[in-house]
Parts: structure tokens; sequence; C-alpha cells
């Protein structure tokens, strides 16, 4: 990288830190920028990292929210998505993140403790499934075993129509040859000075 590609790399990061450090301090008060290793990769988990505004302006260009819709993040690490549409995209229905660490959980019930919208659960995804979510949102958290497990744990429990929203979506052919599911979109977020894009699939749950 040349001293020119060098300084606008520099200005480039600097504003775009600060800008999702001021989004992320609306509520709690903390930036969430932070990547926070798991320790329970051997259940099949990936480290907490924040999905990026870069892919959260995009991606809900592209959903439909209802005030009478159920969002749930799974893996939701320390509440960027959920804050994200109760600032910015004034989501006025009920919001669920469920988080497998309890020490990261805390961390983030206590961001949302004056937000009766939110509800935080501390534990396995796969087990805490809510009954009445509507929007799943999942950013690759975990390997494709605990994800199969996840979408039998959907087909088992939700009896309503539902989406999913899948970032980075690598284990994407869990949902192959699942009659319930279809891929309804996908489409691709260009981050600038990163080596790949981000894939985004959405897909339609229909019982």
């Amino acid at each position: 990288m040349n001293s020119f590609k060098k300084v606008k790399w520099r200005v480039f990061k600097l504003k775009f830190e600060h800008d999702e450090v001021r989004i992320d301090k609306k509520i709690g008060g903390k930036a969430l920028n932070k990547r926070i290793e798991t320790e329970f990769a051997s259940k099949g988990a990936k480290d907490t990292q924040s999905t990026d505004y870069r892919l959260l302006r995009p991606i809900f260009k592209n959903i439909t929210l209802s005030p009478d819709d159920k969002f749930v993040d799974v893996g939701c690490g320390q509440g960027r998505v959920l804050s994200y549409l109760i600032t910015e995209e004034n989501f006025k229905g009920k919001l669920v993140g469920i988080e497998l660490s309890s020490k990261i959980a805390d961390f983030t019930k206590k961001r949302f403790k004056n937000t009766p919208q939110v509800e935080i659960i501390n534990g396995d995804a796969v087990k805490s499934i809510p009954s009445d979510g509507t929007i799943f949102y999942l950013f690759n958290p975990f390997t494709g075993e605990v994800l199969r497990a996840f979408l039998d744990g959907i087909e088992n429990i939700i009896k309503h129509p539902a989406t999913i929203i899948y970032t980075v979506p690598v284990h994407h052919s869990e949902f192959d040859n699942r009659r319930n599911f279809s891929l309804i979109q996908t489409f691709s977020v260009k981050r600038e000075y990163m080596d790949y894009d981000a894939i985004v699939n959405i897909y339609e749950y229909r019982p």
C-alpha cells in the first residue's frame, strides 16, 4: 500500500469508527466494535463480532418490518443489531437477543435495562427459539452442524410464516432440500478496504 493509499485508509478508518461509535452510544453509552473470542468453540459457536453498519443499512432496506413482528437476533452478542433497529429504523415491535455467553449476555442486558421492548435470553439458540418469532437474524453465528439443528428447531417450533436473514452465509447448504425454506433474495454488499464482499441470503419459511 503506497503512502497516498495509507493516508486514505487512515481517514476512512477514523470516520468509519467514529460513525459506528456514535450510533452504538445511543443506547448503553458504549462502543461495540471489538471482537470477543468465544469460550464455546467446542460447542460450535463463533467469536462475537458486531455486524458493521455498512451491512445493516442495505439489509434493512430489503426487509419490511411491522410493529407486529418479533425480531430475533440469534447470537446477539453485545446487541448492535437490536440497537440499530431501535435507533435507526424506529422499529416498534418486540426484539429478542439470544446469547450463549453469560458474561456477554449480562453486559447486553444492562445495555437494554431501560428498553422494555428488548429481551435478552442467555442460552443455547437451538433450545431457546421463541415460538412467536417472525424474523430471525444470523450473522454466521455457528457451525453448519449447529445451524442444521437450529433449522430443525425452527421446523419443529414455528407454526407460522417467518423470515430468516443469514448474513455471511458460510453454511448456506444446510438450507438445501428443506421444503419449508425458500431462498427469496440474495445480494452482496461491498465493504471498502475489505478483501471480500459480504453476501446476505434472505429465506422465507413456511410450515
